[in-house]
């Protein structure tokens, strides 16, 4: 089974993605991602100085202006740090159990989520200040905050529980946003934690949200109802139209039907033996 096939399979989504026959996460990929877009902005750098990512980097004037790429392209500018090591320490450790417990899929809409909306908050913020914005630091902190949203009494470091650590993490980032006046930094960390936190709440984790659920029921209930009353006009005009073959039958012949009306006599009778098969 190649890649795509993987992919569309549902009875796969929980499990790795195979790609020429070795099992990878997605977690795992998205960290290659990051690594080799970090190297390429460290040579990027090097050989022609800062101004080399400024099209990368979340700009939102520039994004008014057309370039919506900076909305996902930002948050892959990253530099070398011991910072970026430990981030990627985090998604590795975290990322993998969010995925498995969420589904690739959901798992890729939570990421998608993560580095978009932030970003259009920003971009919009940018009608009235300019904001200038890049690194996936949020983003990926906040995985663990989805972690510790569906396992808030795992014990990790030190065996401090998950939702204990996240609190600390969370405070301590944001006195260090509040200390330096580093208000995008500041508005990007609760916006992508929010959304880590109430989107797995919205997926059921803690209970979830009543009236969510409520909504996708009656959605489903909907849909359902749609799809029955389709059905059932479909299948009344199909028997008028046989009715009327019929009847033109009985009082023409057969050799007076059309190509259209004799496949779709043809298509009757099959429909009509399959039935009885099935009974």
């Amino acid at each position: 089974m190649n890649a795509m096939e993987d992919w569309n399979d549902p009875a796969r989504d929980y499990r790795p993605v195979y790609i020429a026959g070795h099992p990878l996460h997605l977690t795992t990929l998205l960290i290659i991602v990051h690594c080799v877009t970090m190297v390429a902005c460290a040579l990027a750098v090097s050989a022609r100085g800062l101004g080399v990512l400024l099209p990368l980097q979340l700009i939102s004037q520039d994004v008014w202006r057309g370039a919506v790429w900076q909305l996902f392209t930002y948050a892959f500018v990253n530099m070398p740090s011991v910072w970026f090591a430990f981030e990627m320490l985090m998604l590795y450790w975290f990322g993998k159990d969010v995925e498995r417990f969420v589904g690739r899929r959901a798992f890729v809409c939570l990421y998608a989520a993560l580095v978009l909306i932030p970003a259009m908050g920003l971009a919009l913020i940018g009608l009235r200040h300019p904001q200038m914005h890049s690194g996936s630091g949020a983003a990926n902190f906040s995985v663990f905050i989805a972690f510790a949203t569906i396992y808030p009494r795992a014990q990790i470091f030190f065996r401090i529980e998950a939702r204990h650590a996240a609190c600390i993490l969370l405070a301590i980032y944001s006195l260090e946003n509040l200390a330096y006046h580093l208000w995008i930094s500041m508005f990007v960390l609760w916006c992508s934690a929010a959304i880590a936190h109430f989107g797995m709440r919205l997926l059921g984790v803690q209970g979830g949200f009543p009236w969510w659920s409520n909504w996708i029921e009656k959605r489903r209930r909907d849909r359902l109802t749609r799809q029955t009353h389709l059905r059932i006009v479909r299948e009344h005009e199909v028997n008028q139209s046989l009715d009327d073959i019929l009847e033109k039958i009985s009082k023409q012949g057969m050799k007076s039907l059309t190509s259209a009306e004799k496949n779709q006599l043809e298509q009757a009778r099959k429909a009509l033996l399959q039935k009885d098969k099935r009974a």
